[in-house]
């Protein structure tokens, strides 16, 4: 069984309305990760992959190749507001995941999934 960037974006909404503090931190990595596998897709369907930075991990490779784009047209500033999307939300799924010392509330959930929405209709 499979699921789509769709199905995972709705579960993390549901939760970032949820009444505790492991949904909001959940339903930030959830939404995270819709945006993150989204923008993978959108990327690979380009003629041509953007610049990744040497050394760094799977998620900041993407983010690098969105933000360094080789395309030349219209989705070339579009690659661009993606990975800058993306790379917000992925420190903050950082910190819903590893600080779990700092709090995280039901607006920074809701503000996540609001963004991952746009990103989402950004790449469709």
């Amino acid at each position: 069984m499979s699921i789509t960037c769709e199905e995972l974006w709705a579960y993390g909404n549901t939760l970032a309305s949820g009444t505790t503090e492991v949904e909001w931190r959940n339903a930030i990595g959830r939404c995270y990760y819709a945006a993150y596998h989204g923008a993978d897709r959108w990327h690979s369907e380009l003629p041509s992959s953007g610049v990744a930075p040497s050394g760094v991990g799977v998620h900041a490779a993407l983010i690098g190749r969105l933000v360094a784009p080789t395309v030349t047209d219209e989705r070339k500033l579009r690659s661009k507001a993606v990975g800058y999307m993306l790379r917000v939300m992925k420190k903050a799924r950082e910190v819903a995941d590893y600080d779990l010392s700092g709090a995280a509330s039901r607006s920074d959930a809701a503000q996540i999934a609001a963004d991952s929405r746009i990103l989402l209709d950004k790449i469709a």
